[in-house]
């Protein structure tokens, strides 16, 4: 996947590289009728002078974590978060009715995606153009990549 999002302070690009397997318990996932599927996904995000990794890598069965650093520091950047499942009082867990991509600083929330059409976003306030460009780069390259999050 590769796109270029134009319109702000900076041209942002993205090329992303996904991989979808089956797991190795797929006819018992299959019988039982839950999606278990392994998912990875790499992205190198370049606006201007700023070059950025996403990497994300689970399980369709759970909520999968990940990470937007800078280019050459991957202990640096953000959390990433697909969150598609939610625990119910420590009892049970459900499907959420959309995905949800969550980027956090920290323990801030920067941005917000939701999954499904249409497309609704939440930004933090206090973002600055080039912060606010990356996070709708690295939320719109997980929305477009044909992983299954939304399925």
């Amino acid at each position: 996947l590769s796109f270029a999002l134009e319109g702000g302070a900076e041209r942002w690009t993205a090329r992303c590289v996904g991989q979808r397997r089956q797991p190795p318990d797929a006819d018992l996932a299959a019988v039982a009728d839950e999606q278990r599927d392994e998912v990875a996904m790499q992205c190198e995000l370049s606006g201007g002078e700023e070059r950025w990794v996403l990497q994300l890598e689970g399980d369709l069965g759970n909520n999968i974590d990940g990470r937007l650093a800078p280019a050459g520091r991957p202990d640096a950047g953000k959390r990433v978060e697909v969150v598609m499942w939610r625990r119910l009082w420590n009892v049970t867990r459900r499907r959420l009715p959309a995905a949800l991509v969550l980027i956090r600083d920290g323990q801030r929330s920067e941005s917000a995606l939701i999954l499904d059409a249409p497309e609704r976003a939440w930004l933090e306030p206090s973002l600055d153009d080039a912060g606010r460009e990356l996070v709708l780069t690295a939320s719109l390259a997980i929305r477009l990549m044909p992983l299954g999050f939304g399925e």
